[in-house]
């Protein structure tokens, strides 16, 4: 495994470098990743000559115990998330969210039924025109963050419904659409 820090804080990104090699299969590596026991997502991996980075979504303030697994071997860790002293965020009205879209610990590795779905409080988004090789989930820039590159024809489509926008008031509901 790469370095990484055992302590952060919250919201802040969680990037564990690590490398795999399988002698029984040369060509591809299947990962499960594993937090406090339940499984949170897999990929393969078909290139074992350079570190793969798992970032781990934001779950809370804690202990977590993470695990990267492949077949019978596993490598344990355990990650502690502070809440920031110089930086109290907290996002604000989570459960007024109609979708919260969070690309965070993607990848184009993941089987194709997994990559082509993203749900969130009943809305499932729908991929469209996707080659899941120069766009896709990703990590395209150069601070390792992964992000969904929509490009050549490729389009997402999030059906959330009719948005009324309005002034608000401290008694109104209001609507935002962040991108």
């Amino acid at each position: 495994m790469g370095t990484f820090k055992n302590k952060y804080y919250n919201y802040e990104t969680i990037t564990i470098p690590y490398m795999v090699y399988n002698p029984s299969n040369v060509n591809s590596v299947h990962i499960i990743y594993n937090r406090n026991n339940s499984n949170i997502g897999e990929v393969n991996i078909t290139n074992m000559t350079e570190y793969t980075y798992w970032e781990i979504p934001y779950e809370g303030l804690g202990v977590s115990t993470y695990k990267i697994i492949c077949g019978d071997v596993f490598r344990q860790f355990t990650i502690t998330i502070e809440r920031d002293p110089e930086r109290p965020m907290e996002i604000i009205k989570q459960s007024a969210l109609k979708f919260n879209f969070d690309p965070t610990g993607r990848s184009n590795n993941e089987s194709k039924a997994n990559r082509q779905k993203y749900s969130n409080n009943g809305i499932s988004a729908s991929f469209n025109n996707f080659n899941w090789h120069n766009n896709g989930w990703g990590k395209w820039d150069d601070d390792i963050q992964t992000s969904l590159k929509i490009s050549n024809g490729a389009s997402l489509e999030i059906p959330i419904g009719n948005l009324v926008f309005s002034g608000s008031t401290a008694n109104e509901l209001s609507n935002t659409v962040e991108v």
